[in-house]
């Protein structure tokens, strides 16, 4: 896997991550945290294997929405297929 630092990551949009929690500070002041990085494929099935062990159910089904959304020829465990798509 491609090494992520720290100004890589920093220079990654918020629609690379498949959570961004948002959260006024005691001074008001926003801050942003980014998890799970998904911008390549290889990061996208680390974020899927880290989230088994750390992620709600909920959570992790989110997560499994966004990745095959963001890559639809990956194989993704665990989702349903809807009618009509």
């Amino acid at each position: 896997m491609a090494e992520l630092t720290t100004p890589k990551r920093k220079s990654l949009p918020d629609s690379a991550f498949a959570f961004i929690k948002r959260r006024k500070d005691k001074t008001g002041t926003l801050i942003k945290t980014r998890k799970y990085p998904i911008h390549d494929e290889k990061h996208a099935r680390s974020a899927l294997s880290r989230g088994k062990q750390y992620l709600s159910s909920s959570d992790m089904a989110n997560l499994k929405r966004k990745v095959k959304r963001r890559y639809p020829k990956m194989e993704v465990q665990g989702i349903r297929k809807t009618k009509g798509k």
